[in-house]
């Protein structure tokens, strides 16, 4: 289920009614606002994901109610993995666990996290080593060229 959320996206035209419908609100409840931000960290949309972000931000700071601080940090920690903004998820998913350790939802955000921190920082080493690798080959042809000249 997990995997599942991080790659769960939201078409434009039902963000769109989303926003339309939220705008209508003149005061919204906390759950209002929290549905919301929900609805924008399942964007593919950077800015629309990091709105989605500060909502979760303002009510984590405002509630007082502990399932609400739970939710918000989950739900920031989904939309920072798919910004790639893996340590940040882990540390929302680390006050999760610190106060609730047998929690297996976030448990198993937290394995996927890393996975796939682990597999964005192999594919970049493996960039890294390739570009490495074209600029020797270039330093290497042009030595050689040049040694020719003379």
């Amino acid at each position: 289920m997990t995997s599942v959320m991080l790659d769960e996206f939201i078409s434009d035209d039902d963000l769109l009614k989303a926003r339309e419908n939220f705008n209508t609100i003149k005061n919204p409840t906390e759950t209002q606002r929290f549905e919301f931000a929900l609805n924008l960290i399942r964007s593919q949309r950077r800015l629309v994901i990091e709105e989605g972000l500060d909502i979760f931000q303002k009510l984590f700071a405002n509630t007082k109610d502990e399932n609400m601080k739970r939710d918000t940090l989950y739900y920031m920690a989904i939309g920072q993995t798919k910004l790639n903004n893996y340590e940040q998820a882990l540390k929302f998913l680390q006050s999760i666990l610190n106060v609730q350790p047998a929690n297996e939802q976030v448990r198993d955000l937290y394995v996927e996290v890393n996975r796939r921190m682990k597999k964005d920082g192999l594919i970049g080493l493996g960039i890294v080593g390739s570009a490495a690798a074209v600029g020797l080959v270039g330093i290497i042809g042009l030595g050689a060229a040049l040694l020719a000249k003379k």
